[in-house]
């Protein structure tokens, strides 16, 4: 069943923010970095304050954005896995300190850094574990794309990982550790990673453009992607994810998006999220460097000029996303861009800074 509390994102017309207001900001960024296009998003609370597509869609064609366009959102994908793990830990499914060799078939061959590394370690980057798998592959010639991954191939990588630090010690990003918290959260509930997130929190806020094995109709939505190397600007080929995909195989929409983002800002227990539940994923517990931290799937950033920002960035190389929360004043923006690098990310920054304290007073 939908939840009609946080699905009602009206298109209420903004007070104080307007596309006049933000393209001033946007659209230099994305002249100055060569960066096709993006789609903003803004919410206040419930509303859907502001959805406005910049750009082109398609270079050689010289086609618009489209606010309707789908693009992959990598690192972003871990926000929600996050939020998988703190509802499996509220249902009692798993624990959060519960070690990570604890969730994982026994019958294999499991290093001993498994029987030391806790799930809630994982999601806050501090379990040592290396970056990526020690078997990964990638698209030959591409920058960065990674060929599908299997559970096979995960389970296989295991006993060649080396940790960099010991558990708990130091932070460290690891897409990797989230992998496996992907495959944690399926031998917990017992049901595949895309199917979980679908019934947990994709249907229940009515993101009907999100997945990670997206339809033909959804695919021919997903604008054209380009790499943050290319000189000249072609469309490249889409990340194609495997059964191991909860580190970053999400598409989605900037107003599927903002549904998510709306429910994260809200208060009370209806919904997906619960203020308990909320309160595990923004809480800091884990210093990364002045000013920022990092708590269970985001990280916290706290410049010594400014208010607090929640947030998580994205990037698959021919696609990168943005998401950040002001919490204080029940604000959530979304960019999604369709150039890798830190194409989203520029844009969000600039937003952040330029355009929403306008909004701040009326929000609180």
């Amino acid at each position: 069943m939908r939840i009609a509390l946080v699905l009602a994102l009206s298109s209420a017309a903004p007070q104080t923010l307007d596309r006049a207001a933000i393209a001033p900001i946007v659209e230099p960024l994305l002249a100055e970095a060569h960066v096709p296009g993006v789609v903003v998003a803004l919410v206040r609370g419930s509303d859907l304050v502001l959805l406005e597509p910049f750009g082109l869609r398609e270079v050689a064609s010289k086609s618009p954005m489209r606010a309707e366009d789908l693009f992959q959102i990598g690192s972003c994908t871990k926000t929600f896995t996050a939020a998988l793990l703190t509802q499996a830990a509220a249902k009692g499914e798993l624990g959060l300190d519960d070690a990570l060799a604890q969730w994982l078939d026994g019958s294999r061959e499991l290093p001993e850094w498994c029987h030391d590394v806790t799930l809630r370690q994982i999601a806050t980057h501090t379990s040592g574990l290396p970056r990526d798998a020690p078997n990964r592959r990638n698209v030959p010639d591409s920058p960065s794309v990674a060929e599908p991954y299997s559970i096979e191939e995960l389970y296989a990588g295991l006993p060649a990982t080396r940790p960099i630090a010991a558990p708990g010690a130091r932070w460290s990003y690891s897409n990797l550790g989230f992998g496996l918290l992907g495959h944690v959260l399926e031998r917990a509930t017992g049901k595949r990673y895309e199917e979980l997130l679908r019934e947990r929190v994709l249907a229940p806020l009515g993101m009907t453009d999100s997945g990670i094995q997206p339809s033909a109709d959804q695919e021919a939505r997903l604008a054209p992607g380009y790499w943050s190397g290319d000189h000249e600007l072609v469309p490249r080929p889409r990340w194609r994810f495997g059964e191991v995909c909860a580190a970053g195989g999400l598409f989605s929409s900037a107003r599927d998006l903002a549904r998510y983002v709306s429910a994260l800002l809200a208060q009370g227990d209806a919904g997906p999220f619960s203020d308990a539940t909320r309160a595990v994923l923004f809480t800091p517990v884990a210093d990364i460097q002045p000013g920022r931290r990092m708590a269970v799937g985001w990280f916290v950033d706290r410049p010594s000029e400014g208010p607090e920002v929640v947030g998580h960035g994205g990037e698959v190389d021919s696609y990168s996303s943005a998401l950040a929360l002001r919490l204080d004043a029940h604000l959530g923006l979304i960019v999604l861009a369709n150039r890798g690098g830190d194409s989203a990310e520029r844009v969000s920054q600039a937003i952040l800074s330029q355009a929403l304290p306008r909004l701040t007073q009326s929000a609180r």
